[in-house]
């Protein structure tokens, strides 16, 4: 009974802040979630665990620094808040600019399946709605919200740019061998972690993680596609698509995982603030 209380409290304010948010212009919306953000967020819990995050992935900055990071860190969060009401609406397409589109339209002109993966970056949420824009929708493979409610209302919002979602696991590893072999591109965010993943290094500490993404792309032999997504300011994105790789079925997968690792830490090296650090990635 506790629990629905809690998770009735939390789905009604969810539904007040998105309706809240949405009745705001675009760069309001998203102005006013950064202040929040970087009002609140250092009073919360993982506000701990991203400054502990920091200091252990980039000991090179110093006090004052790691104190900025967290602070863009949460304008950040606090932005994507706050656009999210407002992520399918097509002032959001205006406000995007791609490099590496040749690869999205070569992939898409082939009508063979596809994996695209990428992190936590910026807001993330700008990458699938990127693919939909140029014609490619995705199958998004994803983690289930806690709350029910919360739950059926991001997918809600995320279905106006994506075919079909699946939460992780067995489930979402069928469905996505299913869609690929239909000629679909699957999206999934693979830099959280993962407990029954496998341990690969991660700004030099083993960090679990999922290896499934390549895995199928071996067994499939079909292109896979690392992207990111930047904030170049306010409510503006740079989307960057890698070249495909087809892996072949001797590959090892954690070797493999290992060169992705190695380029998300280029990304977030350049971007720090704009990663979620708030995830215990490494665990204790």
């Amino acid at each position: 009974m506790l629990r629905n209380i809690k998770y009735g409290v939390e789905a009604v304010l969810l539904v007040v802040s998105i309706t809240f948010f949405r009745l705001l212009p675009l760069d309001a919306a998203s102005a006013l979630g950064g202040l929040l953000g970087r009002m609140i967020g250092p009073f919360l819990g993982v506000h701990r665990v991203a400054g502990k995050n920091i200091a252990m992935a980039l000991p090179e900055l110093s006090e004052a620094e790691r104190g900025k990071v967290l602070s863009d860190m949460w304008d950040n969060l606090g932005r994507i808040i706050g656009e999210y009401p407002h992520i399918s609406r097509k002032i959001m397409a205006r406000r995007i600019t791609i490099e590496g589109l040749e690869h999205l339209q070569n992939v898409k002109n082939s009508e063979v399946g596809s994996f695209f993966i990428s992190g936590h970056f910026a807001n993330w949420e700008i990458a699938p709605l990127t693919a939909a824009i140029y014609g490619l929708p995705m199958v998004l493979i994803y983690r289930a919200a806690n709350n029910p409610v919360a739950d059926w209302l991001i997918c809600r919002i995320r279905s106006r740019y994506n075919t079909a979602m699946y939460g992780k696991g067995r489930e979402g590893a069928q469905q996505s061998i299913k869609a690929v072999k239909a000629g679909k591109a699957v999206g999934m965010l693979v830099d959280q972690k993962m407990n029954d993943g496998e341990a690969v290094p991660f700004f030099g500490r083993d960090a679990m993680t999922a290896t499934a993404a390549i895995s199928m792309a071996m067994k499939l032999e079909v292109p896979l596609l690392a992207a990111r997504v930047v904030r170049t300011h306010g409510v503006h994105f740079h989307v960057t698509l890698q070249p495909p790789v087809i892996y072949d079925k001797n590959t090892d997968a954690k070797a493999a995982m290992l060169e992705l690792h190695r380029i998300f830490e280029y990304w977030i090296r350049e971007h720090p603030a704009q990663w979620f650090w708030v995830h215990n990635r490494w665990g204790k």
